[in-house]
């Protein structure tokens, strides 16, 4: 019969395995953690990021900017309640900031606050255009089967916002709406990490 091990015991002997770390390995758990810290620094308005990046050694600067522009671009969503983020503009500042081809990256930069702007202005209107055509369908709905039952019910006065078929298929809806922009700012954002 084999010997039973301890969690510890398989947990070292997994490390044993795995050898020892590589001097990449040990840059990246150095600087990871500076590059994250300097961009939440910098996104408060705490730290100036270029001068911060100036003085990082060398060897670690790619890992820096590695580390602010996952930071950074986790920043640049969608608005939640069709305002844009306050950070987001930091964030893309932050961003253009880090890249060699400030251009480039400035042009992809203001492509992606006019998407926002898009989504806050034409987004909020057909999302509410959605809701309304809904709330016809709906009533429509309610009006035809109150009359195949001849009952005589208000059907104007029946909350069509509070049934949960409502609540599904406008969230569906605007599921939709969102997907759209949302696919123009993945394509955005991989253009601006992708740049040097």
């Amino acid at each position: 019969m084999s010997e039973i091990k301890s969690a510890f015991e398989i947990a070292m002997e997994r490390i044993n395995k795995m050898g020892e770390a590589t001097e990449e390995d040990k840059l990246k758990w150095k600087y990871e953690p500076v590059g994250q810290q300097l961009a939440m620094k910098f996104v408060k308005g705490e730290a100036d990021l270029s001068e911060e990046l100036e003085s990082v050694d060398p060897k670690g600067l790619v890992y820096v900017r590695k580390a602010v522009q996952e930071v950074l671009g986790g920043l640049v969503v969608l608005p939640v309640k069709d305002v844009v983020p306050k950070q987001l503009d930091k964030a893309l500042e932050g961003l253009v900031i880090i890249k060699e081809d400030k251009a480039t990256a400035n042009q992809i930069a203001s492509q992606i606050r006019q998407l926002m702007e898009q989504y806050v202005t034409n987004g909020a209107a057909q999302r509410k255009q959605a809701s309304e055509m809904l709330k016809q369908t709906f009533s429509q709905k309610l009006r035809s089967a109150a009359s195949q039952m001849s009952k005589s019910i208000d059907t104007d006065s029946l909350d069509v916002e509070a049934l949960p078929q409502y609540r599904e298929q406008l969230a569906e809806l605007n599921g939709k709406i969102s997907e759209q922009y949302q696919m123009y700012l993945t394509d955005f954002k991989n253009q601006l990490f992708a740049l040097e």
